[in-house]
């Protein structure tokens, strides 16, 4: 049995084997429907076998698996095996998505002077670099409540878009150092889910 095995690896070492396409990722994450991609390299198809550890994972065309990650885990193995035989493992870590909070383009550290106010651009989140792309959104719309210094609601509006609009700035324009922008009921949309909310009150300081 032994030298059956040997004599196997040994034949498929001088052939055409499959592989793992370059650029995997080594970080997964959690609940996300994630991909992994195999170089043909012109071996049968059929002959060709995918396998998560821990997890399961599908086939959705000749080249390309799909698993959607069950929990965390620094140890996640995939391996790729050819007529039943491994010959690549990669290892991998599931995470969770970050909780990210919105930002303005140009707010410094939840700080905006007074004279800015109409320069404070867009409302977006900034993504870690390995963030899957399928899961980014853009901001649809936002609630927007203004405190003065004592904690008194002057304000209170809403938002469709990612940025603030002329009458909201312009209602904005007479704000006191000390005074608080609040925003909330914040929904964003990508091609994947549609529409969700984020549930965070995000809170801009007025200054000088």
């Amino acid at each position: 049995m032994i030298l059956i095995q040997t004599l196997l690896f040994l034949w498929i070492g001088m052939a055409n084997i499959p592989s793992f396409t370059a650029g995997m990722p080594e970080v997964y994450y959690f609940g996300v429907e994630s991909q992994v991609s195999v170089q043909m390299n012109g071996c049968n198809t059929e002959d060709i076998q995918v396998k998560v550890n821990p997890g399961n994972i599908y086939k959705r065309n000749d080249s390309t698996f799909v698993f959607v990650p069950q929990y965390e885990t620094e140890d996640l193995k995939i391996k790729l095996y050819y007529k039943k035989v491994i010959c690549e493992v990669k290892i991998a870590s599931i995470k969770k998505l970050p909780e990210l909070i919105p930002v303005f383009d140009n707010e410094k550290q939840g700080i905006i002077r007074i004279g800015d106010i109409n320069k404070l651009g867009i409302l977006k989140n900034v993504y870690p670099e390995d963030y899957p792309e399928q899961m980014k959104t853009i901001v649809y719309s936002f609630n927007i409540f203004v405190v003065n210094p004592s904690g008194a609601t002057i304000y209170t509006g809403s938002v469709r878009g990612n940025s603030l609009n002329e009458g909201v700035i312009a209602a904005l324009s007479n704000l006191k150092p000390g005074a608080k922008i609040i925003i909330n009921n914040i929904l964003v949309q990508n091609m994947q889910n549609g529409l969700s909310r984020i549930a965070i009150n995000k809170e801009l300081t007025i200054s000088e």
